[in-house]
């Protein structure tokens, strides 16, 4: 079974993608209009729904309480412009919010540990600058750490294929400081709720 985040050993870097999930892109290549042969979206791919358990509204703004199936403890889920006014209340107040790190696309924090899990969703089928966004992880870790004090913060990528063929040096570069996930690998969800729910 694959382990949880890939490591430098790990050979998945250089592994082909997967010819079964046929992108058809819309625009530059990269963003959410994009859909498999299925139908799925990018976003409806790496959701992490089909996974939750039970799920409850938590406050005013939407975000919820959910448990994962096999796992005992409950995690706020928010996610977007809901991330910045729930944290508001948790945030060191002589931080500044840095550039991409306002709305994050899906967040999951475990009140109990005080861990926080910030994951940033990337799709692209293209070549282009995309990469080099890659090179900010490190960066948005440490800022995101810095702005909430009282959590330990782990800023994760969900990538598809492309970016094993095309992004090696950033990858590289990346790990094992910043923990990245395949999409379209079959254990992708078991993999990164087993990551999130790590003591």
């Amino acid at each position: 079974m694959a382990s949880a985040p890939i490591t430098r050993s790990s050979s998945a870097i250089n592994t082909i993608s997967d010819e079964s999930y046929n992108i058809i892109s819309g625009g530059t290549g990269a963003g959410g209009s994009n859909t498999n042969e299925n139908g799925l979206t990018w976003e409806e791919k790496t959701s992490l729904d089909s996974e939750i358990e039970s799920s409850e509204v938590h406050d005013k703004l939407g975000n919820l309480v959910v448990k994962f199936k096999g796992y005992r403890a409950k995690l706020i889920e928010t996610e977007k412009y809901k991330f910045q006014q729930y944290t508001e209340k948790y945030k060191d107040p002589s931080v500044k919010p840095a550039h991409g790190c306002k709305q994050p696309d899906k967040v999951y924090i475990n009140q109990s540990t005080k861990k926080m899990y910030v994951l940033e969703m990337k799709y692209q089928n293209k070549s282009g600058s995309v990469c080099e966004k890659l090179q900010t992880g490190v960066f948005k870790k440490q800022h995101y750490n810095k702005m909430f004090p009282s959590y330990q913060v782990e800023y994760i990528f969900v990538l598809n294929n492309w970016f094993r063929e095309n992004c090696e040096a950033e990858l590289e570069y990346l790990l094992p400081r910043i923990p990245i996930f395949w999409g379209e690998e079959s254990t992708y969800k078991t993999n990164i709720i087993s990551f999130m729910m790590e003591e």
